[in-house]
C-alpha cells in the first residue's frame, strides 16, 4: 500500500511539474537513462524475460532529460507490468534511431496487449483498461501531455493478447551544441 502511494504522487507532482515548468533542455546519452530504468525494475534476473536494446544512432541528445525519463520510465513500466507472467520468452525492446535532428523511440513488447474498444482511452486520465496489475491510470496521460509539450508525434498499436508497441519522434532542441 506504501509503495502504490508512493507511485500515486509521484505521478501527481510529474503532472503538476509539467504543467507548471517550461521545457529543460540539457545534453545527455539516452543509455544512461535506459540504464536507469532497467536497473529500477522488479525482473532484473528474470530468465523467462529479456530486456533487449537496439541504438541505430549516436545516442547523445539535446532535449527535456527528465521528461524523457519519465515517459520512458512509465511506458517501459507498462510494458513489464502488463506481460504474460506464465510466458518463457517475455520481452521488452526500445529501439532508437535519428533521421537529421528527429529522433525515433519504440518501445515493443509481447506482453497483454490492449483492448482494441480501450486503445481511444489509454491516454485519458484515471482510465485504466485492465484490473490485472496495480495502477492509477495516470502513467500514459502523463506521457501524453509530457510529449504534446516537447512538440513530439506518438503512436499506440496494440493487438489484445500479442503485445504492444509505442513510438515517439522529437526534434532536438534547436540550439544543440552536438554533432
Amino acid at each position: 500500500s506504501i509503495n502504490n502511494l508512493d507511485d500515486i504522487i509521484k505521478e501527481i507532482l510529474a503532472y503538476s511539474r509539467n504543467s507548471r515548468t517550461g521545457l529543460q533542455h540539457e545534453e545527455f546519452d539516452l543509455k544512461t537513462i535506459v540504464r536507469e530504468i532497467k536497473e529500477g525494475l522488479e525482473i532484473k534476473d528474470n530468465p523467462s524475460f529479456s530486456f533487449l536494446e537496439e541504438y541505430n544512432a549516436d545516442t547523445l541528445l539535446y532535449s527535456d532529460k527528465g521528461r524523457l525519463h519519465t515517459i520512458l520510465r512509465n511506458i517501459i513500466t507498462n510494458a513489464v507490468k502488463y506481460r504474460k507472467k506464465e510466458q518463457h520468452d517475455s520481452f521488452v525492446k526500445i529501439v532508437f534511431g535519428k533521421t537529421g535532428n528527429r529522433f525515433t523511440i519504440t518501445v515493443t513488447d509481447n506482453g497483454q496487449g490492449i483492448a482494441r474498444e480501450s486503445l481511444d482511452k489509454v491516454f485519458d486520465m484515471f482510465y485504466r483498461g485492465t484490473a490485472t496489475a496495480p495502477g492509477t491510470g495516470l502513467g500514459l496521460y502523463i506521457c501524453k501531455e509530457m510529449l504534446e509539450k516537447m512538440g513530439a508525434e506518438y503512436h499506440l498499436d496494440s493487438i489484445e493478447g500479442q503485445g504492444t508497441s509505442f513510438s515517439f519522434s522529437l526534434g532536438q532542441a534547436p540550439n544543440i551544441t552536438a554533432a
